[in-house]
């Protein structure tokens, strides 16, 4: 590899190499000649570019393992009762997001969403039964063992008698669904106007009426004629 000299050092010279390399060599030649050395690069900084280049890595692995373990939502808690709440849920079992289904819920979120946030689940549940009567904990993942898991650990926790069950996306959807409307009046159903059945005679009688009332008309009857 060739290299220019940039500069002499008692019995030495810097020589420039290719590769952006600085090494000494053994003797005095003339600033800017070029000479065909052997350029080695400085073993430590090798070294340091791969001890940077892993600390990056563990660093990426490390970021996104948080992420998934704490920001990425993982599974949902259907809490339904005097006030109805849906928990979003992190891997941990961590509630990231709490959104109210009815109006009750809706006045009572600020509250809930300060004692439950960033909670687990199983804590945040039984926060919530302390103060509001709960019928229901519907608990739903696409990872079938994890929401069992979290299934059982807030029936464990739950000192109140509460119906807790892990479900799968289309019953979830259906149960949400359904609190979220179980409150809201029927829209789009006009009531059923029920014609009153004929009064009998002595009903007319009673209200008065000394007329009889109106004899349902039978048809004509041709009169028969006498056979020959």
């Amino acid at each position: 590899m060739k290299g220019i000299v940039v500069e002499n050092r008692k019995r030495k010279s810097a020589v420039l190499c290719e590769d952006g390399t600085v090494s000494l060599v053994n003797g005095i030649f003339p600033i800017g000649s070029t000479v065909d050395i052997s350029c080695k690069k400085k073993p430590h900084a090798l070294w340091y570019k791969i001890a940077m280049a892993c600390m990056v890595l563990m660093m990426t692995v490390a970021g996104i393992h948080r992420y998934q373990y704490t920001v990425l939502a993982y599974g949902y808690a259907l809490v339904d009762g005097t006030s109805s709440y849906e928990l979003t849920l992190n891997k941990k079992g961590d509630v990231i997001q709490v959104e109210a289904l009815n109006e009750n819920g809706k006045s009572n979120l600020e509250e809930v969403v300060k004692n439950t946030m960033h909670h687990h689940v199983s804590d945040a549940i039984s926060s919530i039964s302390d103060d509001e009567e709960i019928l229901r904990v519907n608990i739903t993942s696409e990872d079938r063992a994890y929401a069992q898991d979290i299934s059982d650990k807030v029936r464990n926790n739950t000192q109140k008698e509460i119906e807790s069950s892990s479900s799968s996306i289309e019953e979830y959807d259906h149960a949400k669904e359904f609190v979220r409307n179980k409150d809201k009046p029927a829209e789009g159903c006009p009531e059923m106007q029920m014609e009153e059945p004929p009064k009998k005679p002595e009903e007319h009688m009673e209200e008065g009426n000394p007329q009889t009332p109106p004899q349902p008309q039978l048809p004509d009857q041709m009169p028969l004629e006498n056979s020959k």
